[in-house]
C-alpha cells in the first residue's frame, strides 16, 4: 500500500541520519550469500541471506577486489627456461590471469607457458625491445588449466616481471 510519499508503507518514515523509532523500522535488505569462485564464503553458509553494510554517511560498503587475487613480481639476471611465477593453485581451480607486464634490458623474445613440467600449452609470446616494458591489460583474463602453475622462458638477461589475476573454479 503506498504511503503518502508514493512508497509502500514498509519502507518506514525515518529519515538519513534519524534516530530509529519504536514505530517505524528500515526496511531489512540483503543478499544470498555467494564467494566468487563457488566455494563456501566462510563466515555464513551459501546462499545464507547476509547483512548489507553501511557506513556513517549512509554509503554501502563494497569490496571491489577479486577474494582470491594474486600479484606477484620476479626478476632474471640470466636467461631462464620454463621458471615458475605463480605456483600450482590447488585441485579444481586455476590460474586466471588479467594483466602482465616485462621489462627488459635488451631485446627479447618471451614465452609465458602454463605447466612448466611439461609446458606443452604456451599462453603468451612476447617481443620486448630493449630497454622498454610491455603491460597488457587483459578484459578477458586468460584462463589456465586447472591445477597447473604458470611460468616463463626468456632468452636475454635482466627481464622483470609482474603477474596479477585469480583463482577460481
Amino acid at each position: 500500500m503506498p504511503g503518502s510519499a508514493g512508497r509502500p508503507e514498509c519502507l518506514g518514515d525515518i529519515a538519513h541520519d534519524a534516530a530509529e523509532t519504536t514505530t517505524a523500522f528500515p526496511l531489512k535488505i540483503g543478499g544470498e550469500a555467494k564467494e566468487h569462485d563457488g566455494t563456501d564464503p566462510g563466515s555464513v553458509a551459501e546462499n545464507d541471506r547476509v547483512n548489507a553494510r553501511f557506513r556513517r554517511d549512509g554509503c554501502q560498503y563494497v569490496d571491489i577486489g577479486h577474494p582470491f587475487f594474486f600479484q606477484t613480481t620476479v626478476a632474471y639476471a640470466s636467461s631462464t627456461t620454463n621458471s615458475a611465477l605463480i605456483a600450482t593453485p590447488g585441485a579444481g581451480v586455476s590460474l586466471y590471469i588479467t594483466d602482465v607486464m616485462a621489462a627488459a634490458d635488451t631485446l627479447a623474445s618471451i614465452t609465458f607457458v602454463e605447466n612448466t613440467a611439461a609446458p606443452t600449452n604456451r599462453i603468451l609470446n612476447m617481443r620486448i625491445p630493449a630497454n622498454d616494458t610491455v603491460f597488457l591489460s587483459l578484459r578477458n583474463p586468460i584462463k589456465c588449466t586447472a591445477n597447473v602453475n604458470f611460468g616463463v622462458t626468456t632468452n636475454v638477461t635482466n627481464t622483470s616481471f609482474l603477474i596479477t589475476g585469480f583463482i577460481a573454479p
